[in-house]
């Protein structure tokens, strides 16, 4: 692959990517600064991430810095918890 050319993923690539996480996970992503998701670029009405962007952005989450996704799966998880009337078990 030269300089020039650059890989990109669809979005049903890009949620498979990161454990089948739905459209509207994505979409939160997207719109909640802190988490820093990359934004996509629109071709024909799609979505497409450049892979090299998704990678740099896995870097900073491995280092800590996305820690608002993992705040958003656990709000998530919260959630599906408290609609199926499980609670959470004590430490």
């Amino acid at each position: 692959m030269s300089k020039n050319e650059e890989l990109f993923l669809p979005s049903i690539r890009v949620r498979r990517r990161y454990g089948n996480i739905s459209d509207m996970t994505l979409w939160r992503w997207m719109h909640k600064p802190e988490v820093k998701f990359p934004p996509p670029i629109v071709i024909s009405g799609r979505q497409f991430w450049k892979i090299s962007e998704l990678e740099e952005w896995e870097r900073g989450a491995a280092a800590g810095k996305a820690t608002a996704v993992t705040d958003a799966a656990r709000g998530r998880d919260m959630a599906a918890r408290a609609r199926s009337g499980k609670k959470r078990a004590k430490a």
